[in-house]
């Protein structure tokens, strides 16, 4: 399956299909492709009982001559996302039961996780299969994720820390079935601080964004980035603005007077392309100081 097939009569006139528009849920041209999925799965795993206790689904369906298609086809008019819930939890609950097991029986899951995703994929759903398999994420624009991925990739070593760990979590996090802004959030800024750590404050074993922010403009001058800008500061203050923004619009880090309030799914969001540009410039080289 591909992205790039267009349909016989599009091809025939040289016409090109705009851009797809990702559909939520499962609408009706995945359900059947979804529903013989989940049934083939739930049979082949013996995962009815787990998917079923884990989302409390009514006991009808277990109580079903066959529990397997009783949870593959149920659906509900006023939820939705109970669909991608099950085949959420049916993902969760197949990479658990294989935890230790034989390599065969792990590379027959992983086959199943790749049919569901070509699924997804080729049907123009928002959601996909994540990475390692265990469960569904919002699908990210190609682009967007190439240039995340190349972040992570460039963070992988050992002078920056956990950077690369950390922003992978704050991804997950974030695109999530059910988006955990807070973890997301929090994840984006501890990315930045492992990376920027050796460059910025090295001596300074707890440091956190909020004193490598102090440090940085107090060492401007020390400071360079490959693009300067016309007046010869702007490449710096542009560093600067990114670090302060990021530290300073993460609302649930402190309690205070006021009521503490939570990240949403769109500041989570912003945090963490803001962490991988930050990410990438820091542990690219390309933002460094002279001792």
């Amino acid at each position: 399956m591909t992205s790039t097939w267009r349909r016989l009569t599009d091809r025939l006139t040289g016409r090109t299909e705009p851009e797809p528009l990702w559909t939520e849920g499962i609408p009706d041209h995945l359900d059947v492709p979804v529903r013989d999925w989940l049934y083939e799965v739930l049979k082949n795993f013996g995962l009815a009982y787990p998917v079923a206790v884990r989302l409390k689904l009514p006991s009808d369906v277990l109580k079903a001559d066959n529990p397997d298609w009783a949870i593959a086809v149920l659906n509900h008019r006023t939820h939705s996302m109970l669909r991608l819930e099950i085949v959420d939890a049916t993902l969760a609950c197949m990479a658990q039961a294989l935890e230790g097991v034989p390599l065969h029986h792990r590379r027959t899951a992983e086959h199943f996780a790749r049919v569901l995703d070509g699924i997804l994929r080729e049907g123009d759903s928002a959601f996909v299969v994540s990475l390692d398999g265990r469960g569904l994420e919002r699908r990210i624009v190609p682009a967007v994720s190439t240039s995340v991925d190349a972040a992570i990739t460039s963070a992988k070593q050992p002078e920056r820390g956990s950077a690369a760990k950390h922003l992978r979590t704050a991804m997950d996090a974030a695109y999530a079935l059910h988006p955990d802004p807070v973890r997301a959030y929090s994840e984006a800024i501890k990315a930045v601080e492992s990376a920027a750590h050796v460059t910025l404050q090295p001596k300074h074993a707890t440091a956190t964004l909020g004193t490598m922010l102090g440090e940085f403009r107090q060492v401007r001058d020390k400071v360079s980035v490959p693009i300067v800008g016309p007046g010869g500061t702007e490449g710096i203050d542009a560093i600067e603005r990114l670090m302060a923004l990021l530290w300073t619009g993460q609302t649930s880090r402190h309690g205070n007077l006021k009521v503490t309030r939570e990240e949403t799914a769109q500041e989570a969001l912003m945090a963490v392309h803001l962490a991988a540009l930050l990410v990438q410039l820091f542990a690219s080289g390309a933002v460094q100081r002279s001792r």
